[in-house]
């Protein structure tokens, strides 16, 4: 199955090694307020055909941590991140993902996330970022 991107969507202006491993990350809008976006294909599937909890989980870390390093312009790393699988989906199509600031002090924020296809939801996260001194290089 080919997977269109939507229109706006652009491959995300911040990037890791390691996600890159999983999947081009796409933003749509300012990273800062982005709604992110990624293709799932086969190598995203677990055993059964369905999307893989753990490349739902990097998608979350990810993006919500460059939604963080945006607003901060600091460099921040995970310090903890929960989730909560709500549906799955086969491992072929377009999820997005938004972030959320709950609260940012000086070293600790505290953010939320979501990923869903369509209307529908199919995970949500809670997470806790350090966020550092030193001003980010990248935004």
């Amino acid at each position: 199955m080919t997977v269109q991107i939507p229109e706006g969507f652009e491959p995300c202006q911040l990037k890791d090694n390691f996600s890159e491993l999983v999947g081009t990350f796409y933003q749509k809008g300012p990273l800062a307020d982005a709604v992110f976006g990624m293709v799932l294909d086969r190598r995203h599937g677990n055993l059964n055909g369905v999307t893989h909890g753990g490349a739902l989980f990097t998608f979350a870390d990810s993006f919500m941590g460059m939604h963080l390093e945006a607003n901060s312009k600091r460099l921040t790393a995970t310090i903890s991140l929960n989730v909560d699988f709500v549906s799955g989906m086969a491992a072929d199509g377009w999820i997005e993902g938004r972030a959320r600031m709950v609260r940012q002090a000086r070293t600790i924020a505290f953010l939320q996330g979501e990923i869903t296809c369509g209307d529908k939801v199919l995970m949500t996260a809670d997470g806790v970022w350090r966020v550092f001194k030193e001003p980010s290089p990248r935004v």
